[in-house]
Formats: structure tokens, sequence, C-alpha cells
């Protein structure tokens, strides 16, 4: 099977949050336009979770839907995928480029919704991606992490050939990635926490900034 890595794209492949990226460009290109009415819904959902009358989906999910008509129009898609490549941490571009010399595919699994990741995904040079996906209602909306994030990359290199042998990420949300057996583990700037929880249960990794 040909061997393939899963790398985390927030705070691993980019420094910084891929969503808020999308936001800030939004509420930017809002006012540029003159759609206030986006840039109003849009603060609004911001200024309810900040005061904690929602939950993370609930904030999460509405900002989606308004996503995915806004940034689909004109060359709004390219120029968002243009600012957020520019994040792209340089030291994780560079195992990866090593990787792909060695035949691997990569697979980006993360939480980020999916509105920008085909475009995000080529830009970055990935095969594949595993992402949040819209659902029809809020009580549908389940976000790409943890053991839900594992199972769709298992089963999205599975269903090419692929095998998991390298897994990047920063955060411990994908500690069921990385206690997959006989993988590389590379940990991107990460919490002691992570590593402390890594060791104590005997699993090897490297570290890097």
């Amino acid at each position: 099977m040909m061997p393939c890595a899963v790398v985390d794209l927030d705070g691993t492949i980019i420094r910084g949050n891929s969503m808020h990226e999308m936001v800030r460009f939004m509420l930017s290109e809002g006012m540029g336009c003159g759609n206030l009415c986006v840039v109003a819904k849009l603060l609004g959902y911001l200024a309810k979770r900040r005061m904690r009358l929602t939950d993370h989906r609930g904030m999460k999910y509405p900002i989606h839907r308004i996503a995915e008509a806004f940034l689909h129009k004109g060359d709004r898609m390219e120029r968002l995928v243009e600012r957020v490549a520019l994040k792209v941490n340089q030291e994780v571009r560079c195992k990866l480029d090593a990787l792909r010399r060695e035949g691997y595919r990569i697979i980006i699994a993360t939480a980020a919704p999916d509105v920008y990741m085909p475009a995000l995904a080529e830009a970055l040079g990935a095969d594949a991606y595993t992402a949040t996906p819209l659902s029809a209602t809020p009580d549908g909306y389940l976000e790409n992490r943890g053991e839900r994030k594992l199972s769709r990359a298992v089963e999205m290199a599975r269903s090419r050939g692929w095998d998991i042998r390298c897994v990047l990420t920063d955060h411990s949300d994908d500690l069921p990635l990385l206690r997959l057996h006989g993988v590389e583990r590379v940990l991107v700037a990460p919490a002691d926490k992570l590593c402390e929880t890594l060791t104590g249960l005997n699993l090897p990794f490297t570290v890097v900034g």
C-alpha cells in the first residue's frame, strides 16, 4: 500500500486558525461591497459566542451557511485561499515536501468548515482532505474532530489504497490519530500537556516549531 501522512490544518500546516481568517475576510469583503446584512449577521453570531449565549458549534454552523453562498461569488474564494496560504508554517511544509519525495500521499484532516477546503487543499498540495461538512440542520452539524476525524481519515486512506504512516498535529484533539499503531508522530509547537500525555502512553514523537 502507498504510504500517506495525515496532517491537521489549523496550528499545524498554517499558523493560526483558517476559520478566523475566513470570518475576517468576509467582514472586510462585506464592508467593502456594502453587504451590511452579511456583516451584521456575522457580528451578531460572534457577539453571541463572546457573551456565551451559544456554544462553538452554535456559532460555527450559521457562519458556515453564510460562507457557502458568500464565498462562491466572484473571485472571493481564490483571494481567501491566497490569504490563508500566506500563513503556512515553513517547517511543516519542508516536512511534507520530504514525505512527498519518499512517495507519501498527504491527507489534510481538519475540523474547519469544508467550504474552502477543496481550493485550499489544492493550493497546499494535498492529495485529499476531510473537513466539517455543512448539514441541512444545526442538529446534524457534526464537527470533524476526535474519533470522527480518525474514522474519516482511516476510511479515506483505505479507499485509496493508502496506509497511514505519519500523523502531524499541534492539538490534543488528535490523540485518536496519534494512538494509531506504528505511525511517525510529529507534533507542531505542542503544549506541554500533549507531550506529557504521549510520553505517559509510551508513544514516541518528534517536535517541530
